[in-house]
């Protein structure tokens, strides 16, 4: 019970300080950076709770908890101010992580049905999203440098590969009826999507001095990022 009402808190917890750190990270600082790292540590600790409420030991809560931790590292890290460089970090501590939530759910996915593809015929939307992203940006005229946009691109292919991956274990686990089957899909493919949402969004606010004031851009940002990680957190309630 214990750990279900700090679960709870969590949950709440995220709610409320979203609000408060989108205000105050209009001006970079110890406040917002603490904000931040507050709100963080609400999904990174709605995954650990997860653990002990479902007594999942499971190699695919393993992972989870893992990605969890290098978003929160990378929270950090985009967020402090000098050195510039750590900022390059943090950028990569959020590339692991989504390599980390692939490698949970494709072993999620074999528990499942062994053998099973990593990529399914219907993982040909990567490619295909991505080149329409690519368009978008292309059209809106966004300003890349040549290193950021190759990131950029690495980083896409990673993000979109989580989300094809997400999608196929949804769709696995609504096929073979599983315990809690269409909790579990619905929590990973809306958190899957409002991650991706929320990295295709910074994109424009990082890279196109038109919307870098879009207030309404921003909320939308950090709204979905944090919603997207207490989805995937929770996850580990009901997928071992």
């Amino acid at each position: 019970m214990v750990f279900k009402i700090a679960f709870a808190l969590c949950v709440i917890g995220s709610i409320i300080l979203t609000p408060f750190y989108l205000e105050a990270q209009k001006n970079k600082g110890i406040k917002s950076l603490t904000l931040k790292m507050l709100d963080s540590s609400c999904f990174m600790g709605a995954g650990i709770l997860s653990v002990f409420i479902a007594d999942n030991h499971s190699e695919f809560a393993k992972f989870m908890l893992i990605g969890l931790a290098f978003s929160w590292v990378g929270d950090f890290l985009l967020h402090v101010i000098k050195p510039k460089i750590l900022n390059a970090f943090g950028f990569v501590s959020f590339m692991v992580a989504h390599v980390f939530y692939i490698i949970a759910y494709n072993t999620a996915a074999q528990s499942i049905e062994p053998g099973r593809a990593f990529l399914q015929p219907w993982g040909i939307l990567v490619p295909v999203i991505a080149i329409i992203i690519y368009t978008v940006f292309t059209l809106k005229k966004m300003q890349f440098e040549k290193w950021a946009l190759a990131a950029s691109v690495a980083y896409g292919c990673v993000i979109l590969t989580m989300l094809a991956k997400a999608a196929d274990l949804a769709v696995l686990i609504l096929q073979t009826g599983t315990a809690n089957g269409v909790i579990s899909a619905i929590l990973l493919f809306s958190g899957a999507v409002l991650f991706v949402a929320s990295d295709l969004t910074i994109s424009f606010l990082i890279f196109d001095k038109r919307y870098k004031k879009n207030y309404p851009l921003k909320i939308f940002n950090i709204a979905t990022y944090f919603a997207g990680q207490l989805l995937l957190a929770s996850l580990i309630l009901t997928v071992k």
